[in-house]
């Protein structure tokens, strides 16, 4: 395992179950999110996310489809990258292996997208919302120190949706300890009076605080 934390409850790695072997055609939905017919699109990336996993070969397809200025496009494309990276991670962690490593070429080629999204974001309107979240929950499973200001810029705004705010405390939660930067922000949440969601956010964020940055070890009782 590597430092990285176990994701919380609200977001439980489930390994995808993969269709039949006679039925994965990951070379074909790969081609087919290009398609110029959104439903085609559309219906190629749910595959490529069913198959996760098995459908690794697919993330560099998945990144042009992410590029495209569509929302739509952007959350099918963010929540299928979502599937195979986080399988990856999982299926190495399981295996003993580096999650980090199992997944860098997939995460370096998505943060070239996201990172600049992420950054500076503003607000989606109500019709983008979903590709807002998308994005954000992608970041959570590649992103790193680096991505923590941009992270909290998210989470501290009342002026995001509160599922944009709770997919941004949960990417800090996955990013772990290297994300302490965070923890001001986070204990701040749920103060001000002004912020109609604090208080659930305050819940969630009791939940990513031990992630980010653990309890000190209780000292051994002295011997008598």
């Amino acid at each position: 395992m590597t430092h990285r934390q176990a994701p919380l409850v609200l977001a439980l790695i489930v390994l995808a179950a993969p269709v039949g072997a006679q039925e994965m055609e990951p070379e074909k939905w790969a081609k087919d999110v290009t398609s110029a017919d959104a439903g085609v699109r559309y219906q190629a990336a749910d595959q490529l996310g069913r198959c996760a996993f098995y459908c690794q070969s697919a993330v560099p397809a998945l990144v042009k489809m992410l590029e495209l200025p569509d929302s739509s496009d952007q959350s099918q494309a963010a929540f299928a990258l979502h599937q195979i990276i986080q399988d990856v991670q999982a299926r190495a962690s399981m295996e003993g292996k580096d999650e980090r490593a199992a997944s860098a070429a997939d995460c370096q080629a998505t943060l070239a997208v996201l990172r600049p999204r992420v950054k500076g974001a503003v607000p989606a309107p109500l019709e983008g919302q979903l590709a807002e979240v998308a994005t954000l929950k992608l970041l959570g499973v590649c992103a790193g120190a680096e991505d923590v200001p941009a992270l909290v810029a998210v989470m501290s705004a009342p002026a995001f949706s509160v599922n944009a705010r709770q997919a941004a405390l949960i990417a800090l939660a996955q990013i772990g300890p290297p994300a302490v930067a965070a923890v001001p922000a986070i204990k701040a949440l749920g103060s001000s009076t002004a912020d109609s969601n604090g208080a659930f956010l305050k819940t969630v964020a009791k939940d990513v605080l031990p992630r980010i940055q653990p309890p000190p070890a209780k000292a051994a009782p002295k011997k008598k």
